[in-house]
């Protein structure tokens, strides 16, 4: 039976003085050398428990880091689906002591998820993977319950985050331009945590931000009355084009007030400037 990595410390000690000796190595080459140097690779009777397939497309995969649990948790278990228990053994499903648990898997399965973590300094992982003072042995099973509860936890603190985020959000002297950016993050945000806002939800918060502004209150009735079930990208552009509309007639207006002005006092005026402005706007608006 291969050694057990009791502390991820070693292999980051490891990785350091392969990256040391090696500056132009990439990550993978770094983490693949420190395991070999670690007698961490598979072995003969590895490779009976852990098919070289399924270590080929794991080693594939996004590497977890600290913020990218719900994704980097469903791949991984894909992978080792064709194992017959694993995911059971990784999940605590079959535990230490049941008649169908290998405890020489699970120890595979540590070097799996070890091999499978982003271990740059800017990932922060290890601040989940080293085995603390006084802390069980790890097995597959056990880096796995940590990491979930520590991972998850910290998703589900940045989506209520983002939640909160969603009923503060406002508009901003009218621009909706903005807006638009300021809600596409959050919806992005909430979209790498695994939650996909729902179309309604995203529809009814453009609503409410611009509920109480006269520049949009016409554009808002008529979708609701016309469109009542239209996208909310669809509602965007409109109200978009809204935004365009009035910032068009406001370099209309404005170049009109520098004539007037020019034909009091005689002095030059920046109406050749806002003319240029308005007709760009226009362009840009026939081609929404």
């Amino acid at each position: 039976m291969p050694p057990r990595v009791d502390s991820v410390a070693l292999l980051e000690r490891t990785m350091q003085m392969i990256r040391e000796t090696h500056a132009d190595w990439d990550e993978d080459q770094v983490l693949e050398r420190a395991f070999s140097v670690m007698n961490l690779q598979p072995n003969t009777n590895q490779a009976e428990k852990i098919p070289k397939s399924v270590l080929s497309i794991i080693s594939q995969i996004v590497k977890l880091n600290k913020n990218n649990w719900t994704i980097w948790e469903p791949m991984f278990m894909d992978c080792i689906r064709p194992i017959k228990n694993t995911k059971r053994i990784l999940t605590g499903e079959i535990p230490s002591g049941h008649t169908d648990y290998d405890e020489e898997l699970d120890s595979h399965l540590l070097g799996l998820i070890l091999s499978s973590c982003d271990h740059r300094p800017t990932s922060r992982i290890d601040t989940y993977t080293v085995r603390e003072q006084g802390e069980e042995e790890q097995l597959g099973s056990t880096l796995y319950k940590k990491l979930k509860a520590a991972l998850t936890i910290n998703d589900e603190v940045k989506l209520s985050a983002i939640h909160d985020q969603v009923h503060e959000v406002k508009l901003v002297h009218h621009n909706i331009i903005n807006l638009g950016k300021e809600l596409n993050q959050i919806w992005n945000d909430a979209a790498r945590l695994g939650s996909r806002m729902d179309e309604k939800l995203k529809k009814s918060t453009l609503y409410r931000c611009i509920k109480d502004d006269w520049l949009y209150t016409q554009t808002v009735d008529s979708l609701k009355a016309a469109q009542p079930g239209c996208s909310y990208e669809y509602a965007y552009h409109a109200l978009a084009k809204k935004h365009q509309e009035a910032e068009l007639l406001g370099c209309i207006r404005a170049a009109a007030r520098a004539t007037s002005n020019r034909n009091t006092t005689g002095q030059p005026s920046v109406m050749g400037l806002n003319a240029q402005v308005a007709r760009r706007l226009l362009v840009r608006m026939v081609g929404a």
